[in-house]
């Protein structure tokens, strides 16, 4: 029989055929899932990341989270900044 290799059956070479175009696209298309998948995740988690902010930073630094007391006066602007000033720090910009 022409077409045929061997002792396979007649049209073993067309579902051959079928099968490895059939796994190229199967192959392709997770390639191409994969990449494409790969910034949703990144945006997923970013996105986990600042919705809850507040949580971890309260759960990292508790001092920094907590409001300050009824007592506590109000500073104006130009004594805050002179007051970091005068720390010494090196943290500041000013």
């Amino acid at each position: 029989m022409a077409g045929s290799r061997g002792g396979d059956p007649p049209g073993s070479e067309r579902r051959n055929r079928h099968s490895v175009i059939r796994t190229v696209f199967l192959r392709l298309h997770l390639a191409v899932a994969v990449v494409a998948a790969a910034p949703i995740v990144v945006m997923a988690a970013t996105g986990v990341v600042l919705a809850f902010e507040n949580v971890v930073v309260k759960l990292a630094q508790p001092r920094l989270a907590a409001p300050p007391s009824q007592a506590a006066e109000r500073m104006p602007a130009f004594e805050l900044i002179e007051a970091a000033r005068r720390s010494g720090s090196s943290d500041h910009p000013f």
